[in-house]
C-alpha cells in the first residue's frame, strides 16, 4: 500500500509539472507574424524612452521600469498622452507571459498600449510590440517612427 501511494504521488507530481510547463510555454501568443512597422501602426503609443532603473511592482507578476520620456531628447512619437503617467512603463515579469526585459542606462523605442487605472492611464509593453534599443534602429526605421508612420499606417488602415 505504501509503494502504491508513493507511485501515485509521483504520477501526480509529474503530471502537475507537465501542466505547468505546457501552460508556461503557451502563455505568450501574438496574433500573426507582423513586421515592426505593422506593430507600430497597431500600437496605442510609440515613444523614445531612457530607462533609468527597474523596480518590482506592487502587483504580483509585473516588472516596472522608471523612464524618462516626453522631453526634447526623448520624445513621445505616437499616441494621445493626456492623463498618462510618463515616468514608468509596465510589463509582465516573465518572457513566457510576453514580458520585456530592458537594460537600465539605455534608450529604447517602445510601443504598446495604454492601461486604464484609477489615476488615469499607464504605459504597458510586451513582446508583441516593437521594442528595440534606439541606437540600433536603421535610418529608415528612425524616419518611419518619427514621421513616416503618419502616411504609411493610414494606407494600411
Amino acid at each position: 500500500i505504501k509503494s502504491q501511494r508513493m507511485r501515485c504521488v509521483g504520477v501526480v507530481l509529474v503530471l502537475s509539472l507537465f501542466c505547468v510547463i505546457v501552460q508556461d510555454v503557451g502563455a505568450c501568443f501574438c496574433n500573426g507574424s507582423k513586421n515592426n512597422r505593422d506593430k507600430y501602426c497597431q500600437a496605442s503609443f510609440g515613444l523614445k524612452a531612457y530607462v533609468k532603473n527597474e523596480t518590482n511592482s506592487s502587483r504580483k507578476g509585473e516588472r516596472v521600469y522608471w523612464i524618462t520620456t516626453g522631453v526634447k531628447r526623448y520624445p513621445t512619437l505616437k499616441g494621445n498622452f493626456t492623463n498618462v503617467d510618463l515616468t514608468k512603463v509596465y510589463t509582465a515579469f516573465s518572457g513566457a507571459l510576453c514580458g520585456v526585459t530592458l537594460e537600465p542606462g539605455k534608450a529604447y523605442l517602445l510601443t504598446g498600449f495604454f492601461k486604464h487605472v484609477i489615476s488615469g492611464k499607464v504605459l504597458r509593453i510586451n513582446l508583441c510590440g516593437w521594442t528595440q534599443k534606439w541606437k540600433t534602429l536603421s535610418q529608415n526605421d528612425t524616419c518611419f517612427v518619427t514621421s513616416g508612420y503618419l502616411t504609411e499606417c493610414s494606407q494600411k488602415g
